[in-house]
């Protein structure tokens, strides 16, 4: 079967595989050998990220840094679902590690494990921390939040602009990061 033509390193592996010379040009990332299904050919870590506002609204859990998952995928579809006692087949297959996780000393903003929270400290949250465990409505990155919201829906009345609504929140994090840089 011929791999679609939409993924260039792919069709250049079977080619090749197949004793096909093919080369493609242009700008892009090319593949120079063949990889096995779930190899890892390119990993970075953001300069910085944030999830969307609504998602810590619905309680999704996420490292502040590398926005990990900090549930599982048994405890996300629960969530979801609401079916308290939802079993997922292959638990191990979940690559979760809850071992790992950790707080901010100062607040409840939560890790996936100790190297994220002091990348995180040291580029940016020292900076935004809330210094309480529990949300204060007074702080202004809550008021800041709260307001942003209401001008999405108020703006937006059947649809969430997630992406937008990302977006403006990734300021603050990268003011900071460009600050110290």
């Amino acid at each position: 079967m011929l791999p679609s033509t939409e993924m260039p390193e792919v069709l250049a592996c079977w080619h090749q595989n197949q004793g096909i010379n093919f080369f493609f040009q242009g700008k892009g990332l090319f593949a120079t050998q063949c990889f096995n299904a779930g190899d890892i050919i390119f990993e970075e870590r953001p300069l910085v990220c944030c999830q969307f506002s609504w998602n810590g609204a619905y309680r999704y859990a996420a490292c502040d840094f590398c926005m990990r998952p900090l549930e599982s995928t048994e405890e996300n579809a629960r969530r979801l679902t609401g079916k308290k006692d939802l079993v997922l087949p292959y638990p191990e297959c979940c690559p979760t590690n809850k071992k790992s996780h950790i707080q901010c000393q100062q607040c409840s903003v939560r890790y996936c494990c100790a190297e994220c929270r002091d990348a995180a400290w040291s580029q940016y949250h020292k900076t935004l921390c809330t210094q309480s465990r529990t949300r204060d409505p007074s702080h202004p990155l809550e008021q800041l939040n709260d307001t942003w919201k209401y001008i999405l829906l108020a703006n937006n009345k059947h649809t969430h602009t997630h992406s937008f609504a990302c977006s403006f929140f990734l300021f603050p994090p990268i003011l900071i990061v460009s600050q110290t840089s």
